[in-house]
């Protein structure tokens, strides 16, 4: 279903942890831009990609947004990144 943000949330995150931080970013920004699950995930993938890329700083609203939408996981990523 190309509607369904879990299936590109799960591609990005896949291509996230093989190393394929430009196609995991394609993939997350569709979930953010066009099928915005409000859940905090989503953000949260995309700042470990911003981690990963070399941009702890550009992560920090990600993890900030991600954590404010009520995604545990961010918490803990947001104090280590960014305080």
């Amino acid at each position: 279903n190309p509607f369904d943000y879990a299936f590109y949330e799960n591609a990005a995150s896949a291509n996230y942890m093989i190393g394929e931080l430009d196609k995991a970013l394609v993939q997350i920004d569709k979930v953010i831009n066009e099928l915005n699950p409000l859940n905090g995930k989503c953000e949260y993938i995309k700042a470990l990609i911003f981690i990963r890329m070399g941009d702890p700083i550009g992560a920090c609203p990600l993890f900030e947004t991600s954590k404010d939408s009520g995604y545990v996981p961010a918490e803990a990523s947001y104090n280590q990144y960014c305080r």
